[in-house]
């Protein structure tokens, strides 16, 4: 199922309407931000609608990347909700590029296709933190932030590799981002989980 599930469901047995937006793993931020745009354009049905994004992971760099590209759709966000965002991207995203390119890139294409794969680009700490310092968020919108990080016993066998490395910048990280990459500049911080 989709990320969140359990509390799609509940929010829906509220009598909220929840929408999932699926992008391509694989894009970079650009091209998701339009695949965003192309699906808010078809479910938004009423132009006093009020949206609220949420995005984990990379997908609130997408998200960011909508609100700036698309200000008429953004009009209608009144907030937008990080969870373990990579808003400032990853010190890993640079150090695998070239495991990616040569690799995973092609790995499983038919479980996800390749898009423009420019995923690590768009996770690279340059490329994004660069985005983020000329680029204004639209300031109409509140901003949440909820960061992760664990301790190495709690973390996934997977992600120990690089949460070791991630340690050696600092030990508050979740095997894929350190705690203070995954605040939006300016949000209202909700908390820290401790997860990876």
């Amino acid at each position: 199922g989709a990320p969140f599930q359990k509390g799609i469901d509940r929010l829906r047995g509220l009598g909220y309407n929840v929408e999932t937006i699926a992008v391509e793993g694989r894009s970079g931020s650009e091209r998701d931000a339009h695949i965003i745009a192309k699906e808010l354009t078809h479910k938004i049905t009423r132009e006093t609608e009020r949206l609220i994004l949420i995005g984990y992971s990379k997908g609130i760099t997408d998200i960011l990347h909508f609100l700036v590209d698309f200000p008429d759709l953004a009009d209608q966000v009144v907030a937008v909700i990080s969870v373990s965002g990579a808003v400032n991207g990853s010190p890993l995203a640079e150090k695998f590029m070239n495991v990616y390119e040569e690799w995973l890139a092609d790995a499983l294409p038919s479980r996800c296709p390749p898009g423009d794969k420019k995923v690590l680009v768009s996770l690279e700490r340059k490329v994004q933190m660069s985005w983020l310092a000329s680029h204004s968020l639209p300031r109409h919108i509140a901003y949440f932030s909820l960061a992760t990080f664990t301790d190495r016993p709690h973390v996934a066998r997977i992600l120990c590799t690089t949460y070791d490395q991630l340690t050696q910048i600092d030990p508050r990280n979740d095997g894929q981002l350190i705690f203070y990459d995954q605040i939006i500049p300016g949000s209202t911080l909700l908390g820290f989980a401790n997860t990876d």
